[in-house]
């Protein structure tokens, strides 16, 4: 119910059109972004760069582990993050959280935790203490980078279930790449995974369920420095508008992880197909944007 409200205050807000005739002062005319290596980092930011340049900003990225992504974003060495997965990532904010802002939702609902292929007969977490269960998968879970949110998270779920299986740190392509292979062999296989990804987009997947709910209600926020609203109005008018569903983020991220697709190509393309999403995002806050004509 909770999503079906969102979506349908975001499609009103979209028919709506954009709510500012006149737009706020662009600020300081550069923002830094940052991102990480996952198809679901490089795929906002690519389509955030671009729209942000279309309303009138120089946009510089720069490519970071997570942990170092929100110690720049307090002292300011970058200026916003487009993929701060909470409560995944909770415990950076725990640090730093008096020196970052929350400026929006990104994308959501973005379930994640322990995901198996859908043919695997294990539906929650309680069954990996079972030493059968654990010996079909292998003993291990497929991690992605240590220092990740979902990977902190998951270390807390081994700890309060009390399960004995090997947690291995990896990246997000490597994890994908076991998950591929596996899955095409039908063989089990456990990783920590999270949707939007290719992989929700291609495969019959589901994640285990958490009774204890350590994993929590997660979604995908804008998190920027302190100073980022003054410094940037306009931006911070833009990201109050810059949210997408798992479908849409999805559909990006096959075009990148299978199709081969550069990511500034299929946010271009994803621009080109959602005219009218775009234009509620920043029909008012750029010179020379053309209004869609399904919207006139």
């Amino acid at each position: 119910m909770r999503n079906m409200i969102m979506a349908l205050g975001f499609m009103l807000g979209a028919l709506a059109g954009p709510a500012h005739a006149t737009a706020p002062d662009l600020g300081k005319g550069t923002i830094t972004v940052a991102y990480t290596s996952w198809s679901s980092s490089t795929s906002i930011t690519a389509l955030g760069k671009l729209l942000l340049e279309k309303i009138g900003y120089r946009v510089e990225l720069k490519q970071l582990d997570t942990g170092l992504i929100y110690q720049s974003l307090s002292t300011g060495a970058v200026e916003v993050f487009f993929n701060a997965w909470l409560p995944g990532q909770q415990s950076y904010l725990n640090k730093l959280g008096d020196k970052i802002d929350i400026l929006s939702t990104a994308s959501g609902p973005t379930p994640g935790g322990l995901m198996i292929p859908g043919y695997v007969n294990v539906s929650s977490i309680e069954q990996l203490k079972d030493p059968a269960v654990r010996a079909s998968l292998g003993g291990k879970i497929i991690g992605i980078d240590a220092g990740s949110g979902l990977m902190m998270k998951t270390k807390e779920v081994l700890k309060t279930y009390g399960i004995d299986m090997e947690l291995v740190a990896s990246s997000g392509a490597a994890m994908s790449a076991a998950f591929k292979t596996a899955y095409e062999k039908k063989e089990p296989i456990v990783v920590t995974g999270w949707c939007p990804t290719a992989l929700c987009a291609k495969y019959a997947i589901k994640f285990l369920d958490d009774p204890k709910m350590v994993y929590g209600d997660t979604r995908n926020w804008h998190v920027a420095s302190k100073s980022f609203r003054t410094d940037h109005p306009r931006a911070a008018q833009f990201f109050s508008r810059f949210t997408l569903f798992e479908k849409q983020m999805s559909s990006m991220m096959v075009w990148i992880d299978d199709d081969g697709v550069k990511p500034e190509v299929a946010a271009q393309r994803f621009i080109d197909e959602n005219p009218d999403l775009i234009w509620y995002m920043i029909g008012d806050l750029g010179s020379g944007l053309a209004k869609p004509a399904v919207l006139n």
